[in-house]
């Protein structure tokens, strides 16, 4: 109720949304250990699994426009547990790397990465009159900063990056800014498994130490998983520049192989980002794609 009140520009969400609608968020969310706003876990899992049950998904939109909105979440809910199989999977490697397959493994996690690669492809066709016109501005950050549900906090995809390397500074200035807007599920599992990586539990330091040892199948499987994965960040800068053209205005946008290889990690809080998130889409995203080139040349020249 309250997000139907956010396409009023400055603090008029606040202004205009009845006192009472504020106490009972609060309220609510003390009850059950919810948040006050909206998050992505309350509109992507939440109300896609109200749907799967009652058949009925709460959205912004009506008529033919809500089927679209509808997809948009759905699809999210239905795409997230394909990467996360393949993190799950990274991790079993990581974990015990004297009795598992790693071969079978790391082709488990590249199948669910592919088919988690062909969701996101679904979203090319994403109207953009539905999503850049009429749902963002229900989407948008709330008047005291703080940030609103967004694909940005599906938590399997960091979680899947932490297991294939160790995170980077700038790979840990995202999950810290981003911590309080995953799914609950999620926080702690983020939390140890960012820990782990960065002592070195995670897959690529693990078969440049040697405590990982893959055949040249095993290792042909890891850099198609990393290409599927790269492919996925790609086909995302793709989608959101077409989606929220503002956002790409007036800058110089990477969109090759070569320049993202060149791209570095920059600033994901520059002044003036105008990705859904709060974050400088460019930059999250960009930076998200060098990293995987980067841990992709690491392990083709070992």
């Amino acid at each position: 109720m309250l997000g139907g009140y956010l396409p009023l520009e400055g603090d008029g969400p606040y202004r205009a949304a009845p006192p009472q609608l504020l106490g009972l968020l609060d309220q609510q969310a003390d009850r059950f250990g919810l948040p006050a706003r909206m998050d992505y876990e309350l509109i992507i899992d939440v109300n896609s699994e109200e749907y799967l049950r009652s058949g009925h998904m709460r959205t912004f939109l009506g008529g033919e426009d809500a089927l679209h909105e509808r997809d948009f979440y759905l699809g999210h809910h239905e795409s997230e547990p394909f990467i996360k199989a393949a993190a799950y999977q990274l991790r079993s490697a990581v974990e015990y790397p004297e009795h598992v397959d790693a071969g079978r493994t790391i082709g488990a996690a590249l199948e669910g990465m592919k088919t988690f690669d062909a969701y996101m492809g679904a979203y090319t066709r994403l109207s953009e009159d539905v999503f850049g016109t009429m749902m963002r501005p229900y989407l948008g950050s709330y008047p005291d900063g703080t940030r609103n549900a967004s694909g940005a906090f599906m938590a399997s995809v960091q979680l899947a990056e932490l297991m294939l390397h160790a995170p980077t500074e700038g790979q840990t200035k995202y999950i810290d800014e981003s911590m309080r807007y995953f799914p609950r599920w999620s926080k702690e599992i983020m939390k140890g498994w960012h820990e782990e990586s960065a002592r070195g539990g995670n897959v690529t330091d693990m078969v440049l130490g040697g405590e990982l040892r893959l055949s040249v199948d095993a290792k042909t499987s890891l850099i198609e998983l990393l290409n599927k994965f790269l492919d996925f960040r790609l086909k995302h800068l793709a989608v959101t520049r077409k989606q929220i053209p503002i956002a790409f205005e007036g800058r110089d946008v990477p969109v090759s192989r070569k320049q993202l290889a060149e791209f570095g990690e920059p600033d994901i809080l520059a002044e003036g980002a105008k990705g859904t998130a709060g974050f400088d889409i460019i930059h999250v995203l960009g930076g998200a794609a060098y990293r995987l080139i980067a841990n992709k040349q690491q392990l083709e020249e070992m």
